[in-house]
């Protein structure tokens, strides 16, 4: 089981795009201790503003999903491969987090939608 449904990743989509709400962005990634918010994200890719390091397409590379569940930061790491950089933009495909993860992106999701 994935932590989006349909539903939910419009709902993801709208609050992570671009526009940081009162709290900030829904999702963010750390990279190499550097934290970049997420622009948009999805069931199998994500694309990530504010990289400056340097990144080619098919790169692997690891990263961890930064989300508030309870009042806490959570990370949730996975790996990633570069599809494409457009400036300071990179847009990657990313493997599914383990079950235990992906049970706390449903419970910060389904809390920042409430």
């Amino acid at each position: 089981m994935w932590p989006f449904s349909p539903s939910k990743s419009k709902a993801a989509d709208s609050g992570s795009g671009g526009s940081a709400g009162a709290s900030g962005p829904l999702v963010r990634a750390r990279i190499d201790r550097k934290v970049h918010p997420v622009t948009q994200f999805d069931r199998a890719t994500v694309t990530i503003d504010g990289v400056t390091e340097d990144m080619v397409p098919r790169q692997r590379f690891q990263f961890a999903f930064c989300l508030e569940v309870d009042g806490e930061e959570v990370e949730v790491p996975t790996r990633g491969t570069v599809v494409e950089v457009k400036g300071k933009q990179v847009v990657a495909t990313y493997l599914a987090p383990q079950p235990y993860y992906q049970k706390l992106m449903r419970r910060a999701l389904s809390q920042r939608a409430a």
